[in-house]
């Protein structure tokens, strides 16, 4: 079949390794293997070298790349190999493959750096290499990937703070930093400010100083901001109630005070509201909807967390002196002291629904 474009296997349970004889489908533009449970090398696909489009995720795949795999692949639009075991750095040949679109290596284990070698007007949209081994830093020339609107680079190693060269890539629609608390300690950056696209945010445990900046409100298309885990003082602006997109605030243990604002608290696509571990205080007051025999909660509201103390939700010695909140349609109360409550990476739930 020495004509075939199109090899479609994927959700199937196929094992062992790409047979060599791949070698000679050199016509192939697609090639989808995902969901199986293959194993070996990627040598075999090296020669494909009018390949288009090549998904390989969720299998286990073990190969160890180098800085020139995939360098004669140069019609490549789409590579997505998350969730396997390849190892070795980000190659840097994927920034001088000009038609690439998509890079999705996350929950691999790529060591190394994101080596200083990306071209001027790389057309690259989307890259995720989340939940690896990567060190070092952002590098400059990251800031040539104008094109780019989602970048994900949780949970890796990396060990510089978060650079300014970011400022210019203005299309961004998804910005994920989640637990790389190296990229600190520094406020959070003004030049999200010129990100008017962003959809979703996190600074989860990178750690931030600082206040939360009232321009925020200007980010009127964000649908999730999570900045759990810092050291954000200060009180929540009232000018986040103009985000009327928003689904997600998170923004536990911080050191933040004052009282949490009706008008952010009453957003109308709220689901999630985390304010637990600070020291705000007064009252957490939904919208409350009315119900037979009364009021009740809204339903859109899944989860509510804050520092009430409330001895209903597990909590044995709570009294009114723990309860630093009132939250009558709180989920979760957590007090002083108590050490492991709200644990959860929230992001794990909701990153692979954006």
């Amino acid at each position: 079949m020495d004509r075939l474009q199109t090899l479609a296997l994927n959700g199937n349970a196929l094992q062992g390794s790409i047979p060599i004889k791949f070698e000679a489908l050199t016509d192939l533009k697609v090639l989808a293997l995902s969901g199986n449970e293959l194993t070996g090398g990627l040598k075999e696909i090296y020669t494909l070298t009018r390949l288009e489009e090549l998904y390989l995720s969720y299998n286990s795949f073990e190969d160890r790349l180098s800085n020139g795999s995939f360098q004669q692949l140069t019609n490549l639009k789409v590579i997505d190999m998350k969730n396997n075991n390849i190892s070795g750095p980000l190659p840097d040949s994927l920034w001088q493959l000009m038609n690439l679109e998509v890079i999705d290596f996350h929950h691999n284990e790529l060591d190394g750096h994101i080596n200083d070698v990306i071209v001027p007007d790389h057309p690259l949209k989307y890259l995720d290499v989340s939940s690896n081994i990567l060190g070092g830093g952002l590098p400059p020339s990251i800031s040539n990937l104008q094109a780019l609107t989602h970048l994900d680079v949780s949970y890796n190693r990396f060990n510089a703070k978060l650079p300014n060269y970011l400022a210019t890539m203005t299309k961004m629609k998804t910005l994920l930093l989640t637990e790389d608390d190296e990229f600190g300690p520094q406020p959070l950056p003004d030049w999200l400010r010129g990100m008017t696209d962003l959809k979703q945010v996190s600074f989860r445990l990178t750690s931030r100083t600082g206040t939360i900046p009232t321009w925020f409100g200007e980010l009127t298309k964000l649908e999730l901001l999570d900045l759990e885990w810092n050291h954000i003082s200060g009180t929540v602006p009232t000018q986040l109630s103009q985000l009327r997109s928003l689904k997600y605030l998170m923004l536990n243990r911080n050191k933040m005070t004052g009282e949490i604002p009706y008008e952010v608290s009453s957003l109308p696509r709220l689901k999630m509201l985390m304010v637990d571990n600070n020291s705000f205080t007064g009252e957490l007051s939904l919208p409350v909807v009315p119900a037979t025999g009364g009021q009740q909660c809204p339903s859109r509201v899944t989860h509510v967390v804050a520092d009430c103390g409330n001895p209903d939700y597990g909590c044995p010695d709570c009294d009114s002196s723990t309860k630093k909140i009132a939250c009558p349609c709180c989920t979760g109360c957590c007090y002083e002291n108590q050490e492991r409550c709200n644990m959860d990476d929230w992001l794990i739930e909701y990153r692979y629904c954006i």
